[in-house]
């Protein structure tokens, strides 16, 4: 089978060599390049990385996307779209070439967004960016997914076995999310997933009112996933604790009522009751978080929820 990584890159020269060590296990990797005005491109060359150069007047992360992904060979059998910050564990390529046939469409994996200061697992989701080569484009200004343009049927097969790790730059700047999520929102003012990446980062900024306000209009969507409204509810209660309406038990309490098969909404209300001293309905619902073992990967999971610490936050209130 031939493999091909594809990716998108500006100013990353610290990242490359680690990330094409990486990914050379493909046949080919081809990087569309944004406009870096450090070393990224040629550090790139220098390692045998087909490097594509391209600028945008108004960038968008599906546009910068698509246009890597026609760069890519036509028959090329597996695509595997990453960015620079990421890292592949070794032997990936042959868990990937195990899970394929002609009929997959998609592959999911492990992916681990944040890792701590031990290179412990903190929050992980099933990720689906390596795909066959036609049939697909990318959409969305930010956030951006792949969506199918084929009628031809296709398999989504998950690869649980194989893990792709994200190590971000902490100094990058988000300055450029919000007008991109603006932009998803009115372009797709139909879809609830814009509301809710919205709100999020407009409750990242610290701006508390109309972050509650979008992430209201993402709840009168029928049409959403359990897991990503539970977090909407409580991306919304912590809305509320700062703008001291009164309303966060009752958004907490949607957020468990919703997903009540998940640790995340337990621990984040039991560890508010904490702040207020409310240590038996702590108590309560950390109990209810312990009974719970099985993790879902539908959405982002909190690892530490599911790896001492519930145990950890009940002998802090032990005798309280």
């Amino acid at each position: 089978m031939k493999v091909v990584v594809y990716a998108i890159c500006k100013n990353e020269e610290k990242f490359v060599s680690r990330w094409v060590a990486s990914m050379s296990e493909a046949d080919e990797i081809i990087a569309l390049d944004t406009g870096s005005t450090d070393n990224t491109v040629r550090l790139l060359k220098e390692q045998k990385v087909t490097v594509l150069s391209k600028t945008y007047a108004s960038f968008r992360f599906d546009k910068a996307r698509n246009d890597a992904l026609k760069a890519l060979p036509l028959d090329a059998d597996i695509c595997v779209c990453t960015d620079l910050d990421e890292v592949f564990e070794k032997g990936w390529r042959e868990k990937v070439e195990s899970a394929w046939d002609k009929s997959v469409g998609k592959l999911t994996y492990r992916y681990v967004h944040k890792m701590d200061e031990n290179n412990v697992e903190q929050l992980v989701f099933m990720a689906d960016k390596i795909h066959s080569r036609h049939g697909w484009k990318w959409i969305y200004p930010v956030h951006e997914v792949l969506s199918r343009t084929s009628t031809e049927p296709y398999v989504i097969r998950a690869c649980n076995d194989v893990r792709l790790i994200h190590f971000p730059d902490k100094n990058k700047s988000r300055a450029d999310y919000l007008p991109l999520l603006q932009l998803q929102v009115k372009e797709y003012p139909n879809e609830a997933r814009g509301y809710h990446y919205l709100g999020r980062e407009l409750l990242y900024r610290a701006e508390y009112a109309e972050a509650l306000e979008v992430l209201s209009k993402y709840i009168c969507f029928l049409n959403t996933w359990d897991e990503e409204r539970s977090a909407t509810f409580r991306y919304m209660a912590y809305c509320c604790i700062h703008l001291k309406n009164g309303l966060e038990d009752a958004y907490f309490l949607s957020a468990i009522a919703q997903t009540p098969f998940i640790r995340e909404p337990y621990v984040e209300y039991a560890s508010y009751l904490i702040t207020k001293a409310e240590y038996d309905g702590a108590r309560h619902f950390l109990k209810k978080a312990q009974s719970i073992t099985t993790p879902s990967l539908a959405f982002a999971m909190d690892a530490p929820a599911y790896n001492g610490l519930v145990e950890e936050m009940l002998k802090s209130i032990e005798g309280k």
